[in-house]
């Protein structure tokens, strides 16, 4: 059973009405009960407009998992009895929704925390509804907060704060926009990743949508993993059905990162679909490379993704100025590598994002 509920304050249709159209499409209509509030009743499945407290946890404890507006109430209970939930927020932009964006706001800060399984769109919503595995039970503590809390006892008994956690990363790995195996190696983001593989293993993972013929489609097959050198090393994953290739792509991933030997990789993004591999990643530092408007491609959740990438990321690095004069202030930290300044060699590009990093307390690990 699915539990779907909107809180007690204002009907939420979009949320209910997305569900049931879901539902009707994948026979699962009976399997749904919904809180609906003052909202419009489903066509089927079982409904309340209000519950009780206790109801309300027993029905968050029976359910394969929850589907809810961005209320910190459902999450603080969702997260005590570890249930998973999607969390969709409601919008101001959307009539008699909410009275101002702050679910919004909060839904952003879920998923720069990764806290939370956060759907955007409808389209995002639908893609976890497909694919519940990767649904995460929420983590209502912030590691973050707790290292504040020890800093502020720290400074009370000894009125000396303890130094800021520095993060090592002893390798990069990058899902590339663009095809390494066969041409284009003087993309920018390879140029720059082949450089910092003079510092720690890189693997560069080839993007699934960038097949050209039916010929590089076999030659990625039979060359599944190679190593260029000691340090850059690629992976090819292979297209699969949607409903299987998260979980053997992310399979794939952390076992070739393996073979390098890489134990806590720089997560390096180069285009946004890669952002559906997020939360199958072990990592502590993300740096998210872009080097084109997105906005303009024909498709919205690559959009989302985007957005996600840049609020997320401790560093975003734009590959030429316009774009980073356009784009840099909706992201927390970003650099400008412009790959057609010409006096400036691809080494001393690489040092610059070193220096970037290294700003953020994020530094290579050279034994």
């Amino acid at each position: 059973m699915i539990f779907v509920c909107v809180g007690s304050q204002l009907p939420f249709d979009r949320l209910t009405q997305a569900v049931e159209m879901w539902a009707e499409t994948c026979g699962r209509s009976d399997d749904i009960f919904y809180q609906i509030g003052d909202g419009t009743p489903p066509a089927r499945g079982a409904w309340v407009r209000q519950l009780a407290p206790d109801e309300f946890e027993k029905r968050c404890r029976d359910a394969e998992f929850v589907v809810s507006h961005a209320g910190m109430g459902i999450l603080s209970v969702v997260s005590s009895i570890r249930r998973k939930i999607i969390v969709f927020p409601r919008r101001l932009s959307e009539p008699g929704e909410i009275r101002n964006d702050h679910q919004m706001h909060t839904a952003h800060r879920w998923v720069e925390k990764r806290t939370a399984t956060v759907a955007i769109s409808i389209e995002e919503l639908y893609e976890y509804l497909n694919n519940p595995e990767q649904i995460i039970i929420p983590c209502m503590e912030s590691p973050e907060e707790n290292e504040l809390i020890d800093a502020v006892r720290s400074f009370i008994h000894t009125g000396i704060l303890p130094p800021p956690k520095k993060r090592m990363f002893d390798g990069i790995v990058c899902f590339g926009g663009t095809n390494y195996i066969d041409s284009n190696r003087e993309h920018c983001c390879i140029r720059l990743v082949e450089e910092l593989s003079r510092y720690v293993p890189t693997l560069y993972i080839n993007p699934t949508w960038a097949y050209t013929s039916a010929k590089e489609f076999r030659k990625r097959k039979t060359c599944n993993f190679w190593r260029k050198n000691d340090k850059f090393s690629v992976l090819n994953i292979l297209p699969l059905p949607k409903v299987l290739e998260q979980r053997i792509h992310a399979w794939q991933v952390r076992r070739a990162v393996r073979k390098t030997g890489i134990r806590n990789p720089l997560l390096w993004i180069a285009c946004p679909q890669a952002m559906k591999y997020i939360n199958r990643m072990k990592f502590d530092s993300f740096v998210y490379f872009l080097s084109d408007r997105i906005e303009l491609l024909p498709c919205d959740i690559i959009y989302q993704n985007d957005r996600l990438a840049k609020a997320q990321a401790d560093v975003t690095l734009f590959c030429n100025s316009l774009l980073f004069e356009r784009e840099s202030s909706e992201c927390r930290n970003a650099l400008c590598i412009d790959s057609e300044t010409v006096s400036e060699t691809w080494r001393n590009k690489a040092h610059r994002v070193l220096e970037m990093l290294a700003e953020c307390d994020i530094r290579p690990y050279v034994p």
